[in-house]
């Protein structure tokens, strides 16, 4: 992003002592323009009012996936929440289909610690459950991570860690039909294949995606088979009206 500042210098008239206003005169300069390059940021912070919600004064982070310098497909958590302070990671099956993270130096096995959700949807079918083990969504999809800790997180429920949300991409409004395709191939025998549609029709706007990862891994016995898809449409009769209806599946086999 560039950001371009215009600065206009005009000369100001005063009088000095022993000095009449006929004598002076007034000169406008030339505009000066400045030019700086801003990269975009990984890291930002949930603002202080959203939809019903007061975030002021609350610890908060986002991470902004898409300006990540991190291997998204392979979903690392080490590199995703690199730079959120407090997060322990527990690197426990090496394949990516688990978000083994906890806040606050608590246990992080399956993110048992966390209340987590998509889009504001819990996730895991069990309130003190594993939902590092009951969903995963592919992190191509997601826009942003939102984290909420402390005694915020307490209206999102008991868990001592807090909430962390996944917040999915969304579709192109400017067109009838956009289309995001993200292939990718690594070590160990990575194959990962994403695909994402999504417009806007009329009242409706809609939103989907596929993913399909392989991988033998770097352990012995550790192949890892995984999928993932996900759909959502939203109907606005009016401006202040909208209805979304939303379905989001993942499957994943690993040794």
């Amino acid at each position: 992003m560039r950001l371009i500042f215009l600065v206009f210098l005009i000369g100001t008239c005063f009088h000095a002592p022993g000095q009449s206003a006929d004598t002076l005169r007034s000169r406008q300069l030339d505009t000066v323009t400045v030019k700086s390059n801003r990269f975009p940021s990984e890291m930002s912070r949930l603002p202080a009012v959203q939809s019903a919600f007061l975030f002021a004064g609350k610890k908060s982070e986002v991470i902004n996936v898409g300006n990540l310098n991190a291997a998204i497909a392979l979903k690392t958590p080490r590199q995703i929440f690199a730079k959120v302070p407090g997060v322990f990671v527990y690197d426990m099956d090496g394949t990516g289909n688990q978000m083994n993270i906890s806040l606050r130096g608590l246990d992080p096995h399956r993110g048992w610690e966390l209340n987590t959700r998509q889009n504001g949807i819990i996730t895991n079918s069990d309130m003190y459950g594993y939902p590092a083990s009951h969903y995963s969504m592919p992190m191509e999809a997601v826009e942003r991570i939102e984290l909420v800790r402390g005694t915020a997180s307490l209206q999102y429920g008991a868990q001592f860690g807090g909430m962390v949300n996944y917040v999915s991409k969304s579709a192109d409004t400017t067109r009838a039909i956009g289309y995001e395709g993200i292939q990718t191939v690594g070590s160990f025998g990575t194959l990962s294949s994403f695909h994402a549609v999504g417009g806007k029709v009329g009242k409706f706007t809609y939103y989907g995606y596929a993913n399909k990862r392989v991988s033998d891994g770097y352990r012995k016995n550790s192949s890892t088979h995984y999928d993932a898809e996900g759909l959502a449409l939203t109907y606005s009769p009016l401006r202040t009206l909208r209805f979304t209806a939303e379905f989001a599946r993942s499957n994943y086999v690993y040794q």
